[in-house]
């Protein structure tokens, strides 16, 4: 029974393995926009700390918003297999509710900040001739 519990417990993180894949492929997708964007802003004036400012909320919110959504498909996905697959009780992990979260929100900022510091350091007019 223990060894079906850790089945269940490693598609759960499989699960959450494939939304971060996702989500940071999501974010690369999106890097021609972003440095465009932040062209137009250090253009029309705005400082290089309130561009950095804003692009990290936008950041956190993502990592928090798909965190949120990698918990909630990890634990059904392990509610659903623990009762309906292997006819055994499952305890839900409220690590997983708090982990992932956290986790999702550094994985994405980092990988985010460090996809856009190429964006930041560009001057203006080149990366608007570029886009």
């Amino acid at each position: 029974m223990e060894q079906v519990a850790k089945a269940v417990e490693f598609v759960s993180g499989f699960t959450l393995l494939a939304g971060i894949i996702v989500l940071l492929a999501a974010l690369q997708t999106t890097h021609d926009e972003r440095r465009y964007e932040t062209a137009l802003l250090n253009t029309l004036g705005a400082e290089r700390g309130h561009v950095l400012a804003g692009l990290l909320a936008e950041f956190a919110i993502l990592g928090l918003i798909a965190g949120i959504i990698a918990a909630l498909t990890a634990t059904a996905a392990e509610l659903l297999l623990a009762e309906y697959v292997f006819h055994m009780d499952v305890v839900v992990n409220p690590w997983v509710w708090l982990i992932t979260p956290l986790l999702s929100v550094v994985i994405v900022v980092a990988s985010g900040l460090a996809g856009t510091r190429k964006a930041l350091s560009t001057p203006p007019m080149l990366a608007l001739r570029q886009s």
